[in-house]
């Protein structure tokens, strides 16, 4: 590799590891969602027992897929309903985990459990009350994190991290493609910083959800089509588009909606007809092989290719469609608008990302009504419990481009300000997520209702779920403000048991500060250097 190419791969990698490390400093202990421990169960079957089925979640048997032949001693078996490809990302991280186990002193092993659950503040003995006067315990996991359980608790801990890789390299694909679509590099920075900072994906990199690996599958398609139209890169960058957009149906079935606008746009772009065909050839192959393995995960599983787990779940649509949609856009508790205004600048400069690339002001334009539409009927529309418009999520990285013309001061003033509110508005939403943890938040909401379920179904409340939803005064992006709970971080408790978590976050420190002192140095450089002209690049 000569010195240039070196040089343009610095930057990248100086900024995959500020977030990396970011995300992994800022991470919690536990993976505390039903549906990432049975994604993590997964990783777990596939490396120690290679098997396709897990061991069913302790106290909630039933979730995560149809019932598997019975394992060793007689334990419960399942199979995910969950993509398998994240599971399979965890592998790595897996494998990890059992070395870093092999090396942890026994003074760790409690780590763990003091005092994030209700068996490590018994062994604690501690008596601080939860809730101001309530004395209950306000988290109760789906697997063990006592001191025999600590190769579990771990391994859940690692595998959870990955996400923290996928999200920095999901910020580094959005700053590609801005270079891509003819942004300067600080521009395009700021697209990336937007979306590592400013959306909801800040809190999605500090758990174990399917949606940020969909996202960055989509963008990283988007990368390479935008590269092919452009005349760059051989016939492989399209075999690899292709790829990454077949592997969405790997990630989570529902989310390859996504590709269909993606392939109606590359065939209706600018240039001879023959060679889109053959383009769109070309990703279409790459795109056969998740898809055939898809098919035969389901085959090995349940005898057919066309079942994948949900069962009857996936026709349950009882919402109201205009319910759905309304909630989806902006309810208190899940609305995209509440919890990532900035999609309204980058709605607002389709028009500029347009004359740039017709494919990604396409995607940008209609990834977002297409999920709406998806979901707005489905009888959980709004993602359980989890932070803000879960299932969104792979629409807002293409929205974000109009921070760029933001960062390059292309718009008029008001648009300048309107820009700024909206972004301000999206940091301080993504942010406010260090403070409480969603499923803690969630626990509570459900504590609540049923102490008070007679007074609140007076109200005309039907269930817990319509506090989280509609109500302002229970919405997370307000409740948290003024919630009594302040444990979302781990590293804390590493400093008071130091160990291997602690050299784990040690790293993540290096990695962090070094990708900040790179970023640093390129952006001197960058000042040094006189701005050539820069011309907004034909449609494609």
């Amino acid at each position: 590799m000569d010195d240039s190419n070196a040089r343009r791969l610095a930057l990248p990698a100086c900024l995959f590891w500020f977030f990396a490390g970011l995300y992994v400093m800022l991470s919690g202990a536990h993976v505390y969602s039903p549906d990432g421990v049975v994604m993590v169960r997964l990783t777990e079957a596939l490396v120690d027992d290679r098997s396709l089925s897990f061991r069913a979640l302790a106290g909630w048997p039933e979730h995560g897929g149809p019932r598997a032949p019975v394992g060793r001693d007689g334990e419960t078996r399942r199979f995910s309903k969950y993509g398998l490809l994240p599971s399979l990302a965890g592998v790595p991280a897996y494998l990890v985990s059992g070395v870093l186990a092999d090396v942890a002193p026994a003074s760790e092993r409690t780590l763990f459990t003091t005092p994030a659950t209700r068996e490590g503040r018994e062994n604690a003995r501690d008596p601080s009350p939860t809730f101001d006067g309530d004395r209950r315990a306000f988290r109760t996991l789906l697997y063990s994190t006592s001191e025999s359980g600590f190769r579990e608790a771990l391994g859940m801990w690692c595998v959870q991290l990955t996400s923290a890789g996928v999200t920095a390299g999901l910020a580094v694909l959005a700053y590609l493609l801005g270079l891509e679509l003819g942004f300067r590099r600080r521009a395009a920075l700021a697209v990336a910083a937007t979306l590592g900072l400013a959306t909801p994906f800040f809190c999605y990199a500090r758990e174990f959800w399917s949606e940020p690996f969909a996202a960055m599958a989509l963008l990283g398609a988007l990368l390479l089509l935008v590269r092919a139209q452009a005349g760059k890169g051989p016939g492989t960058g399209l075999v690899g588009a292709g790829a990454l957009l077949g592997s969405i149906i790997l990630i989570k079935p529902a989310l390859f909606v996504l590709a269909a606008p993606v392939a109606v746009l590359h065939l209706a772009s600018r240039g001879a007809v023959g060679r889109r065909f053959v383009q769109t050839g070309l990703a279409a192959a790459g795109a056969t092989g998740p898809i055939l393995l898809a098919l035969a995960y389901n085959y090995l599983r349940f005898g057919s290719v066309f079942e994948t787990g949900y069962g009857a779940e996936a026709a349950e649509w009882t919402t109201p469609a205009l319910t759905g949609a309304i909630g989806l856009l902006v309810s208190p508790g899940r609305g995209v608008l509440v919890y990532a205004p900035i999609v309204l600048l980058g709605y607002s400069t389709l028009p500029a990302l347009w004359r740039r690339s017709r494919l990604v002001a396409g995607v940008a334009a209609s990834s977002l009504p297409l999920l709406i539409g998806l979901y707005c009927r489905w009888w959980m529309w709004e993602g359980g419990w989890c932070w803000g418009p879960r299932f969104l999520l792979p629409a807002i990285p293409c929205l974000l481009y109009g921070v760029g013309e933001l960062a390059e001061g292309r718009l008029s003033r008001v648009h300048r300000a309107f820009g700024a509110m909206t972004l301000g508005f999206s940091a301080l939403a993504a942010w406010s997520t260090l403070l409480v943890h969603d499923f803690d938040f969630h626990t509570w909401i459900w504590r609540f209702w049923r102490d008070h379920e007679a007074a609140l179904q007076a109200q005309g409340l039907v269930e817990a779920y319509d506090l989280v939803r509609w109500d302002w005064h229970y919405a997370p992006i307000v409740r948290y403000w003024s919630f009594p709970i302040r444990e979302t971080l781990i590293w804390p408790l590493a400093l008071r048991q130091p160990g291997v978590v602690l050299a784990v976050h040690g790293a993540a420190l290096l990695a962090m500060l070094g990708g900040a002192l790179g970023l640093r140095r390129a952006l001197g450089a960058d000042r040094a250097t006189p701005a050539s002209p820069t011309s907004v690049p034909p449609g494609r």
